[in-house]
C-alpha cells in the first residue's frame, strides 16, 4: 500500500496493546467511531478479525484498504465500495479449507486455535448453539455475538476454500489486488470479472494451476506475480494485451511455454522464472521488447534461444550448470550479465559484442588465470564486477590486480573502488 499524507490517510488507532495475542484473542471489535465517514485510505493491518466489514463501516469513498495480517478467511461486505482501486490482503487465511499441507484434515483441537468458526461445508450463518462447549469456546461465542450486534449486516457468513473470492465481483474499479501469503490453492473464475485490474499478486500460496486466468477478460492486467506456488505448467499468455511483467519464480515449471505465439504478450518487458526446473531456453523468440530475463537456479547447461531478444538489458542465469558462454552475440543492449555459480565456467568467452555491458556477475565459478580478465578492458561502460569465489580470488592482492587491469571500475565484489584507493600507500596500489 502506498504511503499517503496524514490528511488523506485514515488509520485505525484503537487501544490494542502491542503484545496482543491473536491466538488467545482470535477476534476483536473495531470501533466504528475510529473510521471517518468520508475517508479514502484505510489501514486495518495487524488487527485480527475474521470477516470484513463486521462491527465497523466501510465508507463508499474508500479508494484503497490494507488488511495485512488480519486472519481473514474470506472477502465479503464490499458491495458498496464502487470506488475501490487497491485492496491489500497479505498474510491472511484466505482460501483455507481445513486441510493442512499434507492434504489431511486438521484435528478439532487445531480448528479451535486456527479457525474458531466452523469453516467446513457451504456458506452459512452462525447458529449460536452452545451445547457441549468448553468454557473457552463459550467465551469466544460471546465475542462473536457482540460483533454481530455491532455489525451493519444482518448475519456473519462463513467461508470454505471455494468461496473466498465471491465478494470481489462488484469491485469494477479495482486496479491492484494483493493476496500474497494466504492459503489459496486454486484461482477462481471471479478474478476474471475484474476488468480494471492492473496488478495481481498471488505469490506464496498453494496454487497448482493457473488455467482459470483469462487474458481476454483481464484486458488491463500489466503485472502478474505467482511466486512460490506449486505450478507445473505455464498457460497461453498471448491474450494478455498489456502484460509487462510476469513473475513465476520458485514453482515446478519444466518448460517455457505460452509465449511462443506472440500476439499481445509481445508487450512483456520482464520475465522472472528463477528457481524452477527448466532445462532449455525456448519459446522466447517473439518477446522482442523483453528487457529483463531471469532464469536463475534452474537446470540449464547451455545458453540458447535468445537471438531475437535484441532489447534485453538484464540477463540473470546464475546457479545453473552452464559450461560455456554462447548465444549472446545479438544482445548488444545488455547492461547486466549474471553467470555466477555456474561452477564449470572457466573462461570469459562469448561476450565480445556486449559493448554496453555495465555489470558482470561471475562469482563462484572456475576462473583461475588473470589473463581471462584482460578481455574486460574492451568494455568502456563496465563499472561493476563480481569475481569472488573463483580460484584467482584466493590471491590476497586479487582486487588490487583486478583494478590495475580494469581501472575504470567503480566496484569490485560490491566493494567501492574509491574506498580502496583511500587505503593504499602513496604512489602504490597496495591494499593495507
Amino acid at each position: 500500500m502506498n504511503t499517503h499524507s496524514p490528511q488523506a490517510f485514515a488509520q485505525y488507532t484503537g487501544s490494542i496493546p502491542s503484545s496482543y495475542s491473536t491466538q488467545s484473542h482470535p477476534k476483536i471489535s473495531i470501533p466504528s467511531s475510529q473510521i471517518p465517514q468520508n475517508c479514502t485510505h484505510l489501514n486495518l493491518s495487524h488487527h485480527p478479525h475474521e470477516y470484513i466489514g463486521v462491527s465497523y463501516p466501510l465508507p463508499e469513498t474508500l479508494r484503497d484498504i490494507d488488511f495485512t495480517n488480519c486472519r481473514l478467511k474470506g472477502i465479503c461486505n464490499m458491495e458498496g465500495l464502487q470506488n475501490l482501486e487497491e485492496l491489500t490482503l497479505r498474510k491472511n487465511a484466505i482460501g483455507w479449507n481445513g486441510v493442512d499441507d499434507e492434504g489431511e484434515e486438521t484435528s478439532s483441537e487445531d480448528q479451535d486455535t486456527q479457525a474458531p468458526e466452523d469453516t467446513k461445508g457451504r456458506m452459512q450463518t452462525v447458529s449460536g448453539e452452545e451445547s457441549n462447549r468448553t468454557e473457552e469456546q463459550q467465551e469466544e461465542q460471546q465475542i462473536t455475538n457482540a460483533n454481530q450486534e455491532e455489525s451493519t449486516s444482518s448475519s456473519v457468513i462463513q467461508y470454505n476454500g471455494d468461496d473466498w473470492a465471491k465478494g470481489l465481483t462488484s469491485l469494477q474499479k479495482l486496479k491492484i489486488l494483493d493476496l500474497y501469503d494466504n492459503e489459496i490453492d486454486f484461482i477462481p473464475t471471479e478474478l476474471n470479472e475484474l476488468k480494471s485490474l492492473e496488478k495481481l499478486d498471488l505469490s506464496f500460496n498453494k496454487i497448482r494451476s493457473i488455467k482459470p486466468l483469462d487474458g481476454r477478460k483481464l484486458v488491463n492486467l500489466r503485472q502478474l506475480y505467482l511466486v512460490n506456488n506449486k505450478i507445473k505448467k505455464m498457460i497461453d499468455f498471448s491474450h494478455f494485451q498489456k502484460m509487462h511483467l510476469l513473475e513465476m519464480g520458485a514453482n515446478r515449471i519444466r518448460e517455457i511455454r505460452g509465449l511462443e505465439n506472440g500476439g499481445p504478450c509481445e508487450t512483456l518487458t520482464e520475465l522472472w522464472l528463477g528457481k524452477n526446473k527448466i532445462a532449455d531456453i525456448s519459446g522466447l523468440h517473439k518477446l522482442k521488447n523483453l528487457k529483463t530475463l531471469s532464469l536463475q537456479s534452474n537446470r540449464l547447461t547451455k545458453i540458447s534461444g535468445l537471438e531475437n531478444l535484441r532489447n534485453l538489458e538484464q540477463l540473470l542465469l546464475s546457479e545453473n550448470d552452464i559450461e560455456e558462454v554462447t548465444g549472446l552475440d545479438n544482445l548488444t543492449k545488455l547492461k547486466l550479465l549474471d553467470l555466477s555459480y555456474n561452477k564449470r565456467l572457466s573462461t570469459i568467452h562469448g561476450i565480445d559484442n556486449l559493448s554496453n555491458l555495465e555489470e558482470l556477475w561471475f562469482s563462484a565459478n572456475s576462473i583461475q588465470d588473470y589473463d581471462e580478465l584482460k578481455k574486460l578492458t574492451a568494455y568502456p561502460k563496465l563499472n561493476d564486477v563480481y569475481l569472488q569465489g573463483n580460484p584467482l580470488s584466493r590471491d590476497p592482492q586479487y582486487r588490487r590486480k583486478v583494478l590495475l587491469m580494469i581501472p575504470n571500475l567503480e566496484n569490485i565484489d560490491g566493494f567501492p573502488v574509491a574506498l580502496m584507493k583511500e587505503r593504499v600507500l602513496p604512489g602504490r596500489m597496495q591494499m593495507m
